[in-house]
């Protein structure tokens, strides 16, 4: 990603912006694995413009086989942990961090912003419709976790 630029301000001038064409919605990726993005830019991103943030991974297809040496197609790679290298190098071969670990990295990168934005959704869950295709009662269940006015309670979900 460039940088910002008075000339050319780039995404984080796209972000910003308050002039946008209606009806258009930006949307950019974040890789928040750890290695690829500060955690302070992911707060700076997702502070900017939550609506249109994408967690995405690079995962390369080393991921999921363990520490040591494998196989890419026509690449050796070593894997360490999250990190494949090439073969006998520090060369950066790719990451192999599962997506899972992504989100709990952006989680925690932005715990505080995250927090005041799901307790504000939570209190107008309520009134929101279920999803077409899902259950109402599967709905309330996933919505309502952290409410206590139910009037029935199932298997730790609450029907209202």
């Amino acid at each position: 990603m460039l940088p910002f630029h008075h000339r050319d301000p780039g995404i984080v001038g796209l972000l910003t912006s308050d002039r946008l064409p209606p009806g258009r919605q930006i949307f950019y990726g974040m890789i928040s694995d750890g290695m690829h993005t500060n955690p302070a830019a992911l707060r700076i991103a997702h502070r900017a413009h939550p609506q249109g943030l994408v967690l995405v991974t690079d995962a390369i297809p080393a991921l999921g086989l363990g520490n040591g040496r494998h196989t890419l197609g026509q690449q050796e790679v070593e894997v360490d942990g999250l990190t494949a290298y090439v073969a006998g190098t520090k060369t950066l071969s790719g990451s192999i961090t599962p997506m899972d670990v992504c989100v709990r990295h952006f989680l925690q990168a932005t715990e505080s912003e995250w927090k005041e934005e799901r307790e504000k959704n939570i209190s107008q869950l309520p009134s929101a419709r279920p999803p077409l295709g899902i259950e109402p009662a599967t709905w309330a269940c996933a919505s309502t976790r952290s409410q206590t006015r139910t009037s029935q309670s199932m298997g730790g979900c609450s029907v209202h």
